[in-house]
């Protein structure tokens, strides 16, 4: 389910439902000018990580900035969870690197 950022300093929302059950999130903010993506905050409970959901969420979300034309970055993100942004970046080639400072003056982190 879909929820659009009603400002430029919102996040955009996508939730993952299994049935009637919430499974996961992508919080991302897209800035048209400077060709960015970012994503605040991927979370999938663990019960349902590696069957594909990140990956979907993910793919949702480029159909608004599709890389390569887009460079996506993302938050700081725990440990274990580097191996996916690895492989989703070589993947679509989008980058996902870790935002280490601001990358767009519009989005505002």
């Amino acid at each position: 389910m879909r929820h659009p950022a009603t400002s430029a300093d919102d996040f955009h929302c996508i939730e993952l439902m299994v049935g009637t059950r919430d499974v996961g999130a992508l919080y991302y903010k897209v800035c048209h000018r400077c060709r960015i993506g970012y994503v605040g905050k991927l979370s999938i409970n663990e019960e349902y990580q590696g069957l594909g959901l990140g990956s979907s969420v993910l793919a949702a979300a480029h159909e608004e900035a599709p890389a390569p034309d887009y460079c996506w970055w993302t938050s700081h993100q725990d440990g274990s969870a580097q191996p996916f942004w690895q492989l989703i970046g070589s993947r679509t080639g989008a980058g996902y690197q870790f935002a280490t400072e601001s990358i767009c003056p519009h989005v505002g982190e």
